[in-house]
């Protein structure tokens, strides 16, 4: 089995199911998991979301931790807070 060194630069938001590798020349690439209906608990009560993970993986070298964590808030906001008007 061929052994690879590990690269201590490389950071990432992620969850279970997802985990993607950067392509070279970027710094960064953001994952889709799977996009599927779950269990969730809204106003005390439980219902039935569309729910998604996703995974931000970015070279630390390049771009701070805290900028990631900014963008991916940003990014989730803007996908819950979606103006479909816009379309």
């Amino acid at each position: 089995m061929r052994r690879f060194p590990q690269n201590r630069a490389l950071s990432g938001f992620c969850d279970r199911r997802c985990g993607p590798i950067i392509p070279q020349p970027q710094v960064a690439i953001l994952g889709v998991g799977t996009i599927e209906k779950r269990p969730v608990v809204k106003d005390d009560a439980i219902a039935i979301r569309t729910m998604a993970y996703f995974c931000l993986t970015f070279d630390h070298r390049i771009i701070d931790g805290s900028e990631a964590d900014k963008f991916m808030a940003h990014f989730k906001n803007g996908l819950q807070n979606f103006d479909e008007s816009a379309l």
